[in-house]
């Protein structure tokens, strides 16, 4: 009975400690067109000082006939001259710390390619969403580029909203 009380107590010890040790955001659009070019359709910039883990990333289109398209998650070499700027969310709100990561939307002039993570053929009916378990989740060092990317260009432009969680360490 004292062992399963001390287990006990420890369970409710551990259940009641922070989902994450770094902070966490979530950075997206909605409802833009991806163009018909190669495109950085989200890319990350780590700061010179903090560096992060992916956590999720997802994608919806409006699109009503199937195409389908080649996503990579891939590192970049060097950095992009373009896209739109996207300020990271706190998902805590008592997270009160700015986001130190650079994000950028539909960047058709990305930077040079660098390692490829993942590939996939995405068909823009289907929702894209990649869930890392713990051990799976995507380092990016500080000073380093990540990016989900067409990288051909599509036959024809489709709106796409797209969302990336990742946590600051």
């Amino acid at each position: 009975m004292k062992r399963l009380l001390k287990f006990l107590s420890l369970l409710r010890a551990f259940l009641s400690l922070p989902a994450a040790q770094g902070l966490l955001y979530t950075a997206n659009f909605s409802n833009t067109s991806s163009g018909t070019a190669i495109t950085d359709i989200l890319a990350l910039e780590t700061s010179a000082a903090v560096p992060i883990l992916i956590h999720e990333w997802r994608m919806t289109s409006a699109a009503t006939v199937d195409t389908r398209l080649v996503v990579q998650i891939l590192r970049r070499t060097t950095a992009h001259t373009g896209g739109t700027t996207v300020t990271p969310r706190a998902l805590n709100s008592r997270n009160t710390v700015a986001a130190a990561t650079g994000v950028f939307s539909i960047d058709t002039t990305p930077g040079t390619a660098g390692n490829i993570i993942e590939s996939e053929l995405w068909s823009v009916l289907v929702p894209y969403s990649r869930i890392y378990t713990p051990d799976e989740r995507i380092y990016v060092p500080i000073s380093g580029f990540l990016c989900l990317a067409f990288t051909t260009a599509p036959g024809s432009a489709v709106n796409i909203s797209a969302e990336v969680f990742f946590e600051e360490l």
